[in-house]
């Protein structure tokens, strides 16, 4: 568990990298980030007012998720996928955690939807007072977060674009479950591991956020498209314009 202030404790380990950021502190590791504020609001009411008047803000879009008392604290949390520039959604469970002396206002941020879990977790996992082992969050996933498999020619400085896209059924937790190609690559190409390469899905995403347009697509779907600024496009059995080698 980490302390994050004088009063509250938070049930994540410390593979978690932090810094401070206009004010709010940041805790994150690939793939998922955690944006705390802690507000001195007690003179603003009881607990129960005090959530009433943050949960009435909430955005319209707000999915929520939990809302409960928890000895001497009130949490609620709801869940709301917001769309990114570049297509796709960024995922979010904000959350209020109240205590009759302070309100932790949280938001996690994840990848993939399976993650909504972890997410869940980390907002219940804080304890006021003192630190609470029950509430330590697991994590079953690696320091680099999920895994794809990608072709060499997709990542480093001379990358090219990726056109084509599956997903297969994770064969951990930790992986994706997520293919990533150029397009062109051929069953000789493939068949050579030295051009096949396990990379962090959040490093892909940096590097194209474009791929949030599929990446929360069910396994057993494969996806092309023509060039970046194209939309992405659902490939069917019946198509043949996928690579040779599939």
């Amino acid at each position: 568990m980490q302390q994050i202030s004088q009063e509250w404790w938070i049930g994540l380990d410390d593979s978690y990298h932090t810094r401070v950021d206009n004010g709010s502190l940041v805790l994150w590791r690939p793939g998922r980030t955690v944006w705390i504020n802690i507000w001195n609001d007690h003179e603003a009411g009881t607990p129960r007012e005090r959530l009433d008047r943050w949960v009435a803000e909430r955005d319209v879009r707000a999915n929520d998720l939990f809302n409960q008392q928890d000895g001497d604290l009130l949490r609620y949390g709801y869940l709301l996928e917001e769309d990114e520039e570049a297509g796709g959604e960024r995922l979010g469970l904000y959350s209020y955690t109240v205590s009759p002396t302070s309100t932790v206002q949280m938001a996690c941020y994840f990848d993939l939807k399976e993650d909504l879990v972890w997410a869940e977790a980390a907002s219940q996992s804080l304890s006021s007072g003192r630190p609470d082992p029950a509430r330590e969050v697991d994590e079953p996933i690696g320091k680099d977060g999920h895994l794809v498999l990608s072709s060499e020619k997709v990542i480093g400085p001379t990358r090219e674009p990726v056109l084509f896209a599956y997903r297969e059924r994770s064969a951990n937790e930790q992986d994706s479950g997520w293919r990533f190609f150029h397009g062109d690559e051929d069953e000789a190409y493939t068949a050579d591991p030295m051009n096949i390469a396990l990379c962090p899905l959040s490093s892909l995403l940096s590097l194209d956020p474009t791929l949030r347009v599929v990446i929360n697509r069910p396994a057993g779907t494969a996806w092309r498209r023509d060039s970046v600024v194209e939309p992405w496009r659902p490939l069917t059995d019946e198509d043949d314009d996928g690579p040779a080698w599939q």
